[in-house]
Protein backbone atom coordinates (compact mmCIF):
# COMPACT_ATOMS: atom_id res chain seq x y z
CA UNK A 1 0.00 0.00 0.00
CA UNK A 2 2.73 2.47 0.91
CA UNK A 3 4.60 1.81 -2.32
CA UNK A 4 1.43 2.62 -4.29
CA UNK A 5 0.98 5.84 -2.34
CA UNK A 6 4.62 6.76 -2.84
CA UNK A 7 4.29 6.12 -6.57
CA UNK A 8 1.17 8.30 -6.77
CA UNK A 9 2.85 11.00 -4.71
CA UNK A 10 5.83 11.04 -7.04
CA UNK A 11 3.56 11.38 -10.07
CA UNK A 12 1.72 14.25 -8.41
CA UNK A 13 5.02 16.01 -7.65
CA UNK A 14 6.19 15.55 -11.24
CA UNK A 15 2.94 16.85 -12.73
CA UNK A 16 2.90 19.81 -10.33
CA UNK A 17 6.53 20.58 -11.17
CA UNK A 18 5.71 20.49 -14.88
CA UNK A 19 2.79 22.86 -14.35
CA UNK A 20 5.00 25.31 -12.41
CA UNK A 21 7.76 25.06 -15.02
CA UNK A 22 5.32 25.76 -17.85
CA UNK A 23 3.89 28.73 -15.96
CA UNK A 24 7.38 30.10 -15.24
CA UNK A 25 8.56 29.66 -18.83
CA UNK A 26 5.39 31.32 -20.05
CA UNK A 27 6.30 34.43 -18.08
CA UNK A 28 9.90 34.57 -19.31
CA UNK A 29 9.41 33.59 -22.94
CA UNK A 30 6.34 34.22 -25.07
CA UNK A 31 5.08 30.67 -25.47
CA UNK A 32 2.12 29.98 -27.72
CA UNK A 33 -1.02 30.17 -25.61
CA UNK A 34 -2.85 27.12 -26.96
CA UNK A 35 -0.24 24.38 -26.25
CA UNK A 36 0.43 25.82 -22.79
CA UNK A 37 -3.27 25.82 -22.00
CA UNK A 38 -3.74 22.27 -23.32
CA UNK A 39 -0.84 20.95 -21.22
CA UNK A 40 -2.14 22.73 -18.12
CA UNK A 41 -5.63 21.35 -18.69
CA UNK A 42 -4.18 17.83 -18.97
CA UNK A 43 -2.07 18.15 -15.82
CA UNK A 44 -4.94 19.27 -13.57
CA UNK A 45 -7.16 16.19 -14.12
CA UNK A 46 -4.09 13.96 -13.80
CA UNK A 47 -3.35 15.41 -10.37
CA UNK A 48 -6.99 15.12 -9.31
CA UNK A 49 -7.20 11.48 -10.44
CA UNK A 50 -4.01 10.63 -8.56
CA UNK A 51 -5.38 12.37 -5.46
CA UNK A 52 -8.64 10.41 -5.63
CA UNK A 53 -6.81 7.09 -6.09
CA UNK A 54 -4.49 7.94 -3.21
CA UNK A 55 -7.41 8.76 -0.91
CA UNK A 56 -9.21 5.56 -1.92
CA UNK A 57 -6.07 3.58 -1.15
CA UNK A 58 -5.81 5.24 2.27
CA UNK A 59 -9.47 4.72 3.14
CA UNK A 60 -9.70 1.12 1.85
CA UNK A 61 -6.29 -0.44 2.46
CA UNK A 62 -7.65 -4.01 2.10
CA UNK A 63 -8.52 -3.56 -1.57
CA UNK A 64 -5.68 -4.46 -3.94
Amino acid sequence: MLSDLAWMGKLMIVSLSLAVAIKTLGRQYPLPETPTMIISLLLLPTMLILLVFGLRQLLNPDNP
